[in-house]
């Protein structure tokens, strides 16, 4: 199929009448959306003592994040794992498992061992791990139209994007990282891994994505990837934060950027639900 036949097909497909999203899907983002600005109406309210709030904190995260790679990993069974969209729904869903024991790692030290999280740790293994496995299935469904689409323009913009914001955040925190005499050299790779990560399998992908959805007119078979780029950027900008305020010495759990962490699984999750409505239809 030809581009302009592509482009065109999307087009008719944007205008016609489009599938409502399922209960499902409605019912997900209502209660896992709804529990993560709960949770940030709270903070923000100073409603619970910062003891208590810590305890929300990380087990919320860890509840939420477990649901949202059950959906995901549902999904992707029910997509079919032996098809290409099957298999990147699997992967986003597998990064989410990662990221789950992250969450779980960082929980046990902060509530049963009461002691420091270890850096580096179990806890980053499995957070890179989220980034590797999650990036690699946006990189795979944006690819998945390179036969179909001209896509060298919009690779093009989301590699000039990408290098654009390292160049930001080396000046704006990496220089900090680097000279903050408190870290250990483990601790400062550590540090700018996640930035890093969060931008090469995150950000660039997400971009990229979002451009051939664009292309598409933002057509049906485009909207789960469009919730998934959407909670990627939101995740990315929680660890962003975490990192300014970690290095500025004012994080703690509890904190209202904690809900970034929450939220973008939860729409992640909810594009694996939406895929499952979008070929359903």
């Amino acid at each position: 199929m030809s581009e302009s036949a592509v482009v065109a097909e999307a087009a008719v497909e944007r205008t016609a009448c489009a599938p409502s999203i399922s209960p499902r899907s409605a019912v997900w983002l209502v209660a896992a959306g709804g529990a993560s600005i709960l949770f940030y109406a709270l903070v923000s309210a100073g409603a619970l003592p910062s003891a208590t709030l810590k305890w929300v904190s990380d087990v919320g995260q860890v509840l939420i994040v477990a649901a949202s790679a059950t959906v995901t990993l549902v999904a992707a069974r029910r997509l079919g794992v032996s098809c290409p969209l099957g298999r990147q729904w699997l992967l986003v869903g597998a990064g989410l498992v990662s990221l789950t024991f992250s969450k779980a790692v960082w929980a046990y030290y902060e509530l049963v061992a009461r002691q420091p999280v270890p850096t580096p740790g179990a806890g980053d293994v499995f957070r890179l791990g989220f980034y590797v496995l999650a990036g690699a299935g946006i990189i795979a469904a944006a690819t998945a139209y390179r036969r179909m689409l001209e896509m060298r323009s919009e690779v093009l913009a989301s590699l000039v994007f990408s290098t654009f914001l390292l160049v930001v955040l080396y000046v704006s925190l990496g220089l900090a990282v680097l000279q903050n005499p408190e870290l250990s050299v483990t601790e400062r790779v550590v540090g700018l891994a996640y930035p890093i990560g969060d931008v090469m399998l995150f950000i660039g992908p997400t971009t990229l994505m979002l451009l051939v959805a664009r292309k598409l007119h933002f057509a049906r078979l485009a909207w789960p990837w469009i919730a998934v780029g959407v909670g990627a950027l939101v995740f990315a900008g929680a660890d962003v934060g975490f990192l300014l305020m970690q290095s500025g010495g004012v994080y703690a759990s509890g904190n209202p950027i904690d809900m970034g962490w929450m939220l973008g699984p939860v729409l992640m999750a909810a594009g694996a639900s939406i895929a499952l409505d979008v070929n359903a239809s």
